[in-house]
């Protein structure tokens, strides 16, 4: 906008912004007296709406006028700047007379071109970045709240472990708690210490042959060791 000022003459400038619901909010002016804090997005559609900078064009009523030369008219602008993107549009600057009393140029007129375009880069660098810095707040969040869960784990797995070394049990760990016994139920030692010999078979090539006498459980540990074998290959 200070640019505007200063290589184009203009008494004023205001930027305005377009928001998620389709409003021109005023981001930005520079001697502007009572800038309006928004306008209506349908004010700057026109017929002329291909054109980058449209200037304001006499009318002898109000009732001719198209939205954006209504818009002009009401906020004594010169020119209006449409910053569009590929996207669609994303702000206006408007401008004021030229301080010199003269008529804006050719030159003038490629100049808020360029001007335009760079600011649709800028604007979309910035919301780029409020998105990333969004982002990263929700992962931070995420990644604070599995850090307070692990800790409430851990206190209950050292809880339980005091429960079960009072009651004379061996404290399960935690791959033997993550540990799929296929329906093998007790935490004994003896029953432990054979889950252990079967995971640790069930890792090899080895041929194994289960024996017991009828009752006991072979057929729950021959589904186990199957088990195992299968998420190994």
């Amino acid at each position: 906008l200070r640019t505007c000022e200063e290589v184009i003459d203009a008494a004023w400038a205001g930027m305005y912004v377009r928001d998620g619901q389709g409003t021109l909010r005023l981001i930005g002016s520079r001697s502007l007296q009572q800038a309006p804090s928004q306008l209506r997005g349908e004010s700057v559609n026109d017929d002329t709406a291909d054109r980058i900078v449209i200037p304001r064009l006499p009318s002898p009523n109000r009732e001719s006028m198209s939205p954006v030369q209504q818009l002009l008219h009401d906020h004594r602008a010169e020119l209006l700047c449409r910053l569009e993107g590929e996207d669609g549009l994303h702000g206006v600057i408007l401008l004021g007379r030229k301080r010199s009393g003269m008529a804006f140029t050719a030159e003038d007129f490629a100049f808020l071109q360029a001007i335009a375009q760079m600011s649709v880069l800028a604007l979309h660098s910035s919301r780029a970045n409020q998105t990333m810095a969004r982002l990263n707040a929700e992962l931070k969040t995420k990644m604070e709240n599995i850090a307070e869960q692990q800790r409430q784990l851990a206190a209950l797995r050292g809880e339980l472990t005091v429960l079960q070394q009072e009651a004379g049990q061996q404290p399960v760990s935690p791959a033997d708690q993550d540990f799929d016994r296929e329906g093998v139920r007790g935490n004994s030692p003896a029953l432990l210490d054979i889950l252990g010999q079967v995971r640790k078979v069930a890792r090899s090539t080895s041929t194994v042959l289960i024996r017991g006498e009828s009752g006991t459980g072979k057929e729950l540990l021959a589904k186990l060791y199957a088990s195992i074998g299968a998420n190994v290959q």
